[in-house]
């Protein structure tokens, strides 16, 4: 087993979120359309649970970083199905534009987005992706064994 360096933490929890949550939706039939995120985010701060000094911008993974997990053609293929440019023969093949996997207008933007917000402690994904096989890097969400949560 490889040892990883170990990553320091905040004295205080943070709450990494983003807008985009708040401006998207997986659409109108789909069982996660009702905004859950944004709802939470918002009774959080008016609770005084959430100051502003506890809130992290979430950074949107790049690409090169979702193909850790994710092979490069259904990164790009969310990527084009987000620009409207994916064909309906791309979308088949990698199961998007069902009721359950719908096309929306940040298919690529909200999950890219979560990502980068999962993966937003220093080398956090690098250093999964050094130390471990990539199914128990999904599993862990880091190498130093911590799941990140993201919202």
């Amino acid at each position: 087993m490889t040892q990883t360096a170990a990553v320091a933490f905040p004295a205080a929890p943070l709450y990494i979120g983003s807008e985009i949550y708040r401006r998207s939706s997986y659409g109108g039939r789909h069982p996660l359309r009702v905004p859950r995120v944004s709802t939470v985010t918002d009774l959080g701060r008016a609770l005084g649970w959430l100051p502003a000094a506890s809130f992290r911008t979430a950074p949107r993974a790049k690409p090169a970083a979702l193909t850790l997990w994710h092979d490069p053609a259904y990164v790009a293929a969310l990527a084009a199905a987000e620009a409207g440019l994916a064909a309906p023969e791309l979308l088949a093949a990698h199961g998007l534009g069902t009721l359950s996997n719908p096309v929306f207008p940040e298919m690529f933007r909200r999950p890219a987005t979560g990502a980068g917000a999962s993966c937003s402690r220093p080398n956090c994904c690098a250093a999964a992706a050094r130390s471990m096989c990539r199914a128990e890097a999904r599993t862990t969400g880091c190498a130093t064994g911590r799941t990140a949560s993201a919202i």
